[in-house]
């Protein structure tokens, strides 16, 4: 299709499209030359905002439902989702929906961890704005990452420095050593010769 022409990839969405999605590209490409290429790109642009599947609205506001920031995004990250999801709905070409600050806000804190949920509850501080509601969490989550980091040092620090893995490289190498390989003198009793003659151990074949 990239080295067809206009009016090939017209004459080909004619062919390849339902009733319901023809209908729509027809009232876009109306009284478009599609042997134009930048005509055709236009109405093909302008039928792409046109039709919207009947169940992608639906598709959109189950999604920020369920929405919640995921373990490996940071708040910034989560933020900018939730952005891209609302931004959607309001280019709807029908039935668009600008969401008001406040639906904002509580679909925000909606998403992030209960943990930093019962933090902002328990700390009395009522935030009006979504800017700041950010600004919030991603200290939340800065105070976690530093928290995190005093924690392993002071563990690396009461195990003398060294880590766990190191300690059971020293057990696995003690516990590969034999007991003959800890006793060489009673290795070297057990190799000795039996005196038949004397009723004792020898060490010459003499």
């Amino acid at each position: 299709m990239k080295k067809s022409t206009s009016e090939e990839k017209a004459l080909h969405l004619n062919l390849v499209l339902d009733d319901k999605v023809l209908n729509s590209w027809k009232v876009a490409s109306e009284s478009v030359n599609v042997d134009d290429k930048d005509e055709f790109e236009s109405a093909y642009k302008t039928w792409g905002r046109l039709f919207v599947p009947s169940m992608y609205r639906e598709r959109l506001e189950e999604e920020l439902y369920l929405f919640a920031k995921k373990r490996s995004e940071t708040v910034a990250d989560c933020h900018q989702r939730m952005r891209n999801i609302t931004r959607m709905f309001s280019n709807l070409p029908s039935n668009a929906l600008e969401l008001d600050e406040q639906t904002l806000i509580l679909t925000f804190k909606r998403a992030i961890p209960n943990e930093w949920k019962t933090a902002y509850e328990r700390s009395g501080v009522h935030i009006t704005s979504m800017p700041k509601t950010v600004q919030y969490f991603e200290r939340l989550e800065r105070s976690e990452r530093r928290q995190g980091l005093e924690r392993r040092s002071k563990n690396w620090k009461k195990s003398g420095g060294k880590n766990e893995g190191e300690k059971n490289n020293k057990w696995v190498r003690s516990s590969k050593k034999g007991p003959n390989q800890s006793h060489p003198k009673s290795q070297k009793r057990n190799d000795s010769k039996w005196c038949n003659l004397h009723k004792t151990n020898s060490h010459s074949d003499s």
